[in-house]
């Protein structure tokens, strides 16, 4: 390229600066750049951890190679606000075009990096794939061998959270890969007493030591529900559960929700009559008793403002409420009401 001249005729005899394609490339090929008065930096491993996520976190696949070759290593954890993501966990919740983020995950997966590695809420990778709803990621993660089953924190297994949040695509390639449908996020002590589902027991329990708890300072994803069939019940994802009963044989009938309640407990205390059609479709018992004695009409009635009712007044609000009209029409008549 031609230099400019200077008035005075001479020439420049600084050169003009040149460019590279890679902007971390030139950075990184050149670890003691000046900046201020003479101040050194030296690209320590805290830097190049910072350029890596960056990179994973853009997707951009020749970056994240090239700090590699430089000595990063995708074993290194985001310390910061990322809750201890790890590189597979970070590519996973980057938010890049998709074709761009299966790029560095399959490079990742090729790396041999650890599929199952938890966060500092025990979650895997599996579980963001399946709480952000991206099933190619959620089939990627399965065929590379990441455990359907894992628990989190909360006990949540990845459908849970794809059930959550009505990802009916992430649920069905979940449930494809042998993920337990009926897998409850209640521990087996609390089924089996039922005063453990008391808040004040339950605080009990945790000073004990006798409940698993998440990290201090952590989020959690969604109370306490049961089984991915519990959730959709209290989330409304009719969809979602129809899926669960149709095609992989989730059982209408399990005790394993809150104070042992079945999936139809939850749907009429929540007021979802789609979800009550559809369980009473499929075999749910409008009679079944949960740890207090409680029927799923009970459950409903206790939605509606009660002041105090007569029969009349209770039959009439019990055909004003879709949900309970829904439940009535199987076998109300448990409950004494006609």
């Amino acid at each position: 390229m031609e230099q400019p001249s200077r008035e005075d005729g001479h020439e420049r005899t600084k050169p003009l600066p040149t460019y590279k394609s890679s902007q971390l490339e030139s950075e990184l090929s050149d670890p003691w750049k000046k900046a201020g008065k003479n101040r050194m930096i030296v690209y320590t491993p805290e830097v190049l951890r910072s350029a890596l996520h960056n990179a994973i976190g853009k997707a951009e696949l020749d970056d994240v190679k090239l700090c590699v070759d430089r000595g990063a290593s995708l074993e290194w954890r985001d310390e910061g606000d990322g809750c201890g993501m790890s590189s597979i966990h970070l590519a996973v919740c980057c938010a890049a075009p998709m074709h761009k983020k299966l790029e560095v995950i399959d490079w990742l997966i090729n790396e041999k990096v650890e599929l199952d590695c938890i966060d500092y809420m025990e979650s895997t990778p599996l579980h963001c794939a399946a709480a952000l709803g991206e099933p190619e990621v959620v089939t990627r993660l399965l065929k590379a061998g990441a455990n359907p089953r894992s628990w989190d924190a909360e006990s949540l297994t990845p459908l849970h959270l794809a059930a959550n949040n009505g990802h009916l695509a992430a649920a069905r390639a979940l449930t494809s890969n042998w993920a337990p449908v009926d897998e409850s996020d209640i521990e087996p002590e609390e089924l089996e007493d039922p005063k453990l589902c008391h808040p004040k027991e339950k605080d009990k329990a945790r000073r004990e030591g006798s409940k698993r708890v998440a990290t201090s300072g952590t989020n959690l994803y969604i109370a306490r529900r049961g089984t991915a069939l519990h959730v959709c019940a209290a989330a409304d994802r009719l969809h979602v559960a129809r899926h669960l009963i149709e095609e992989a044989g989730a059982d209408v009938l399990s005790s394993a929700g809150p104070q042992q309640g079945t999936p139809l407990h939850i749907a009429a205390r929540c007021g979802h009559k789609d979800i009550c059609l559809l369980l009473l479709h499929n075999g749910a018992e409008v009679d079944a008793r949960d740890a207090y004695g409680e029927t799923p009409l009970m459950r409903g009635v206790e939605v509606l403002p009660l002041t105090p009712p007569s029969a009349a007044r209770l039959s009439e609000m019990l055909h004003a409420d879709d949900t309970l009209v829904a439940l009535e029409g199987e076998r109300a008549a448990v409950c004494g009401i006609k």
